[in-house]
């Protein structure tokens, strides 16, 4: 499946087209804008949406090593950090 799109760039007087492909077993979409082309392999089991709240956070977990977490300075302020810096403290 494929979508063509062409939209305006607000307050530039331009337009941009990019296509949007879908592989049709559901396992890939491909963007194209311009020359570029960027494709993502989409996750097939389980979907996010069905995982129980422990099961998706050690999913994301698994995914990235950047974390937001309590600002040990502030009650009310967060900061963005990585788990090499967690384990050090």
């Amino acid at each position: 499946m494929a979508i063509d799109r062409t939209l305006p760039v607000p307050e530039e007087g331009r337009r941009v087209t990019f296509d949007v492909f879908i592989d049709p077993r559901g396992r890939w979409i491909a963007s194209r804008h311009n020359s570029r082309i960027i494709v993502w392999r989409l996750p097939l089991d389980p979907l996010f949406r069905e995982l129980p709240y422990d099961a998706l956070m050690a999913e994301l977990r698994s995914r990235t090593n950047v974390r937001v977490v309590p600002d040990p300075n502030s009650t009310t302020e967060f900061i963005v950090t990585n788990t090499t810096e967690l384990q050090s403290e």
